[in-house]
């Protein structure tokens, strides 16, 4: 049975794919975790891709994983990405899903008008709630803080270039939700367009919370693409 790693997102926790892989657990071997300053976890004093992508291949090692099959939703998938590039051999197959691939100061500040705590207690208060319970016993509007400051910087340089792209040789299926109103199709077939074994595949109906994905149509995606 193949080994599968379910990879979060910002602001997310493990906890978000227990519907998934009630579906999935008879299919593969699977193995999740909360990131860096994640779902409770410490919060490191700055957030950044190596951070996580270290986290990532601690946490292959510990498993003894080798020529894993990972899903990444959202930052999930970058950190996917970027770590098959720097350890080739760890990972066999990557699908994104709803993951913000190319980065420049204007996608950066767009991205993060909508990380402003204030705001959300204030607009969307189930949503700080959901936060609230999610990160405890950490503070919630500390980690959004954290990933802003990524972001920024992801936008300023840090993140991967078009010829790191160039260098994932290895299947990478990036997937991207027909309503995702966080992610554009042009910007993320640009980067499609330079991984050598990339496919893009659009989910109709699709927005970028994972909790509005159809988990059963995920699922049967995930058996049929390993």
């Amino acid at each position: 049975m193949n080994s599968l790693l379910l990879l979060h997102g910002a602001l997310g926790s493990q906890q978000q794919f227990d519907p998934l892989i009630e579906v999935l657990k008879n299919h593969f071997s699977i193995h999740t975790f909360n990131l860096p300053g994640h779902g409770g976890n410490k919060i490191p004093e700055k957030f950044s891709i190596p951070l996580f992508e270290e986290a990532l291949v601690q946490y292959l090692d510990k498993h003894e994983l080798t020529e894993v099959y990972v899903f990444g939703y959202s930052m999930g998938g970058y950190i996917a990405l970027q770590t098959a590039k720097n350890h080739p051999g760890r990972i066999k197959k990557i699908m994104t899903l709803g993951t913000m691939l190319k980065w420049n100061p204007e996608i950066a500040a767009n991205e993060i008008k909508m990380l402003n705590p204030d705001i959300i207690i204030t607009k969307v208060p189930k949503f700080a709630e959901q936060l609230k319970q999610r990160h405890a016993p950490q503070d919630w509007k500390e980690v959004m803080k954290k990933i802003t400051a990524m972001m920024i910087e992801l936008g300023d340089g840090a993140a991967m270039t078009l010829e790191d792209f160039e260098k994932i040789n290895i299947p990478v299926l990036v997937g991207l939700g027909s309503q995702d109103q966080m992610v554009k199709k042009e910007e993320t077939m640009e980067i499609v367009d330079r991984l050598p074994q990339g496919e893009f595949r659009m989910f109709e109906g699709w927005k970028h919370p994972i909790e509005g994905v159809e988990v059963e149509e995920l699922a049967q995606i995930i058996i049929s693409w390993q």
